[in-house]
């Protein structure tokens, strides 16, 4: 199998069909650093929020000697935009 990608608008996908972690999900969820979008699932209108007031985090963290996050993870709970993008 080869790994491969797709970029899909945010704005195709429900709001309830989709959340999102300000970081890799797991060191996430266990990192007790009290940092306040830690151990935090949002919706698509929160994380705005949060990027808003962090930026994104591969803009301040691009050796990732500052923690967890590299980047804003979505989790996707209905594939039906998905397979609109498979062959």
């Amino acid at each position: 199998m080869n790994p491969s990608w797709i970029a899909i608008n945010i704005d195709e996908f429900e709001e309830s069909a989709i959340s999102f972690t300000y970081g890799d999900l797991f060191p996430t969820m266990r990192y007790q650093d009290n940092k306040p979008y830690r151990r935090q699932v949002y919706t698509k209108q929160e994380i705005i929020k949060v990027i808003e007031e962090f930026e994104m985090p591969q803009e301040w963290n691009r050796n990732g000697d500052k923690g967890p996050e590299r980047y804003i993870e979505v989790q996707v709970w209905d594939d039906a935009v998905i397979q609109r993008y498979l062959p």
